[in-house]
């Protein structure tokens, strides 16, 4: 399903809207959660999947998106916060409250929550997808 226009818009503002959140949670709190040795760094990685299942879910909805489109939103959603992510990496790193080394913790953090959202949206593609294909 390819989206209108305005769908990708409004899925790529959606998509800034979401990444500055994630960014402004690793700012206030990466300085406490995001560093090496603590011991607390599996379970924040954990703690996306179902914060990932959630979001699949409430996202597209709040966004006004249903049915077979909601992955495709998801995709440029997580383009569009990804884009930005690698661009402030780069250019800006102090908008993550840490610097050099310290970065890639929050960093690959941000990389596994792509990951999981899309694989999210993927399975919710295809349990939506109505040709007759789709997994059951």
């Amino acid at each position: 399903m390819l989206l209108s226009r305005h769908q990708i818009m409004t899925a790529g503002f959606h998509g800034v809207l979401y990444w500055a959140l994630a960014v402004l949670f690793i700012r206030f709190a990466g300085p406490a959660l995001f560093v090496p040795g603590n011991p607390w760094l599996p379970a924040l990685f954990v703690a996306l999947i179902p914060i990932s299942w959630l979001f699949v879910e409430l996202a597209p909805r709040v966004a006004g998106f249903v049915g077979p489109v909601v992955f495709p939103a998801v995709v440029v959603m997580c383009l569009t916060a990804l884009m930005l992510d690698g661009l402030a990496l780069a250019v800006a790193p102090q908008l993550y409250g840490v610097t050099g080394p310290a970065l890639l913790i929050p960093a690959a953090w941000l990389m596994f929550w792509f990951g999981v959202l899309l694989a999210f949206a993927f399975r919710k593609g295809i349990c939506q997808d109505t040709s007759g294909d789709a997994a059951p």
